[in-house]
């Protein structure tokens, strides 16, 4: 039986538009479901946007952008774990079997629609269209901020990049290890000294990976974290 919902409502991570500096002013919930994490915890999230009165962007919590990719009720973390036992060639039946001794219950056809949505991500050419993101974040906001998070399961990595701006996904990465070499060198054309990065919202604590994002990145780049779930 899956645990009690706990009811999570996420805002923007600031109070004021990053263009004008405006207050925010509440609109609406631009999404309100509930996710499955591991172990079969249940978290109904409401991403909550806010707009500002004078130049009417909107904007939405980065944090809950995070939890799930969009149309999906299963966690980041849930959905890299279907990827990782179907690279093991793990049938359907074996993934749900897996996933319900963890209080985690997924129809075999989910399973199906959250492992090609993780191979459609994957296969994209996000540095192809990359110069046009940053362009449009500079003209729009005069500077690039960014929200990346990094999701672990048996020592693969999975990296996710996103518009800290409108939160949409400009990386989705898989990595056999966190020490790759191909990790730093995708991670030098998102974040280098001669960008304009001032924001970088990320992960908590690693020893590794925060450092690493530090160290490519400006200076005076503000590092903060995800909230809580």
């Amino acid at each position: 039986m899956n645990m009690e919902t706990i009811k999570k409502n996420y805002k923007p991570e600031f109070c004021n538009c990053l263009i004008c500096k405006s207050k925010l002013n509440y609109l609406y919930a631009t999404s309100a479901k509930t996710i499955t994490f591991t172990q079969g915890k249940q978290v109904y999230v409401k991403n909550l946007a806010y707009i500002c009165p004078n130049c009417k962007h909107i904007y939405t919590s980065a944090t809950a952008s995070k939890l799930a990719l969009k149309g999906v009720r299963y966690s980041l973390k849930v959905c890299f774990m279907i990827y990782y036992y179907k690279t093991l060639k793990y049938n359907r039946e074996k993934i749900c079997d897996l996933f319900s001794e963890s209080n985690i219950f997924i129809s075999e056809r989910n399973i199906d629609i959250i492992y090609n949505k993780l191979k459609k991500l994957l296969a994209k050419d996000y540095l192809s269209t990359l110069d046009l993101e940053y362009k449009e974040m500079i003209d729009n906001f005069n500077s690039i901020r960014l929200s990346i998070d990094l999701v672990s399961y048996n020592k693969k990595r999975l990296v996710i990049i996103r518009n800290f701006y409108n939160n949409k996904i400009i990386g989705f990465y898989y990595f056999n290890t966190i020490y790759e070499q191909n990790l730093i060198d995708i991670l030098s054309k998102y974040i280098n000294k001669n960008l304009n990065i001032t924001s970088i919202i990320s992960i908590r604590k690693d020893d590794y990976f925060i450092p690493l994002l530090k160290n490519l990145a400006p200076i005076n780049t503000k590092f903060s974290s995800f909230l809580k779930i």
